[in-house]
């Protein structure tokens, strides 16, 4: 193998290893936790789930405290990723209100809704709609090619440099071959 053809490689592999994280990182969500002592902590969890646990205790995921933000961390700083985001506090087992700024404050009927089973999806209107940011129906043509679209970018770019470093390759090959046809004639 060739210096050029384990450069190829390296990249590839590379670029695989981001698509498949930002791949990865859509099905979850990051849950930040600020502890009694300011430390802040993140934790992914699916998105499909109701409960995340911090220090020992539960806390409820309520899909209308979702935000959404850039995930550059990693492997993301090359492929950053639209992720979904929500904050709690030590002293509430509820999100923090992202218009608000302060712990979701629930009412009764709302809590029973959240200990029952199941029934967290049918107070979101549908979890999975509420934490990709879509009012329900299906979903945008962008986000069901955008991996494969990432995949195709990624091996256009290293078929393009292949292609350079054989065109130089080539050039060296012609230049040797044009030196040898001078030197045969007597130039």
């Amino acid at each position: 193998m060739n210096y050029q053809t384990i450069m190829m490689v390296f990249v590839l592999v590379i670029a695989l290893a981001g698509v498949f994280n930002a791949y990865k990182l859509r099905k979850q969500i990051l849950c930040t936790y600020t502890s009694r002592s300011k430390q802040r902590y993140e934790k992914f969890i699916k998105s499909n789930s109701s409960v995340v646990i911090f220090e020992g205790k539960k806390f409820f995921i309520v899909p209308s405290c979702v935000t959404h933000r850039w995930h550059v961390k990693g492997m993301s700083q090359f492929f950053p990723t639209f992720i979904p985001e929500i904050s709690f506090v030590w002293n509430n087992p509820y999100p923090v209100d992202p218009n608000t700024g302060e712990p979701t404050m629930l009412s009764p009927e709302v809590e029973n809704a959240l200990d029952q089973e199941g029934a967290l999806k049918d107070y979101a209107g549908g979890q999975t709609a509420a934490l990709s940011g879509k009012s329900g129906g299906k979903g945008g043509i962008l986000e069901k090619i955008m991996p494969f679209a990432m995949i195709a970018a990624v091996l256009g770019v290293v078929y393009c440099v292949y292609m350079v470093y054989q065109m130089k390759g080539d050039q060296n090959t012609i230049k040797q071959a044009i030196s040898d046809i001078f030197n045969k004639i007597g130039y």
